[in-house]
C-alpha cells in the first residue's frame, strides 16, 4: 500500500521537482533564492528549499553523532549492547538477549503452535489419550493447538518474558537517556554533545573552502 502513494508523489512531484531545480541551478549558476529573479512569485519556493535545507542539514548532523557515538564504543573489546549489562542501565526483568538464543515466550509458542498445525491435526495430535493429557495453547482466536506437556513446559523454561532486547534498551535508556515523559528534559549527554559537535567540525572541513571542495 505505501508503494502506491510513494511513485505515484515521486513520479508527479519528486522528479520534476529535482530535473527544475538542476536545470535552474546549471542554466543561471545561482543560489536558490536569487535564481527565482526571473520569476519573482516563485521566491517563495526559494525561501523553502533554503529552509528545508538547514532542517535536513540539522537532523543528518545529528544522526552523524550517533554513529560517532557507536563506533566509539565498538573499539571496546565487549560491544555493550551485546549483553544486559548494568553499568548502562539495563533492566534485567525486562531485557533479554536475542543473539544467545533467548526469544520471547510469546513468539516461542507462536512457532510451537504453527508447527503442530503444519504436521499434525487435531485427532493425531490427541490420539487415543483424552485431552486432559495435553495442553491447549491458544495464541490468537483462530490458533490453537494441543501440545504434549513434557514439550510445552520444556518451551516455557527455554524462553523468556521480557519485552526488550538488549540492544534496544542501550539505545533508549544509554544512548537516548529517554525520561519519563515531555514535561522532563533530563540532563545533557556530553557524549552525545562532543560527537555532535565533532560532526559539525567534519562538515566545516568539508565546506570550508567553498561547496566545490565538498566533492573532492
Amino acid at each position: 500500500a505505501f508503494l502506491f502513494p510513494y511513485f505515484i508523489l515521486l513520479i508527479l512531484v519528486g522528479k520534476p521537482m529535482y530535473y527544475m531545480e538542476v536545470a535552474l541551478g546549471q542554466f543561471c549558476s545561482l543560489g536558490p533564492l536569487s535564481v527565482w529573479r526571473c520569476y519573482p512569485l516563485g521566491k517563495g519556493i526559494g525561501a523553502a528549499m533554503v529552509i528545508i535545507s538547514l532542517i535536513v542539514s540539522i537532523y543528518y548532523n545529528v544522526i552523524m553523532s550517533y554513529c560517532l557515538f557507536y563506533i566509539g564504543h565498538s573499539f571496546r573489546s565487549v560491544v555493550p549492547w551485546d549483553d544486559c549489562f548494568t553499568w548502562w542501565g539495563a533492566d534485567n526483568n525486562t531485557c533479554y538477549v536475542r543473539t544467545k538464543g533467548q526469544i520471547q515466550c510469546n513468539e516461542a509458542l507462536k512457532r510451537l503452535v504453527k508447527l503442530y498445525n503444519k504436521h499434525y491435526n487435531g485427532s493425531e495430535v490427541m490420539g487415543s489419550n483424552s485431552t486432559e493429557n495435553f495442553v491447549n495453547v491458544t495464541v490468537s482466536k483462530y490458533k490453537s493447538a494441543l501440545i504434549s506437556p513434557d514439550l510445552y513446559y520444556s518451551t516455557l523454561a527455554n524462553c523468556t518474558n521480557a519485552s526488550q532486547t538488549a540492544t534496544e534498551q542501550f539505545w533508549e535508556k544509554f544512548v537516548l537517556d529517554i525520561t519519563d515523559g515531555i514535561e522532563d528534559i533530563g540532563t545533557i549527554k556530553w557524549e552525545l554533545a562532543v560527537c555532535l559537535l565533532v560532526s559539525w567540525i567534519i562538515v566545516f572541513l568539508c565546506l570550508m573552502k567553498g561547496v566545490k571542495s565538498s566533492g573532492k
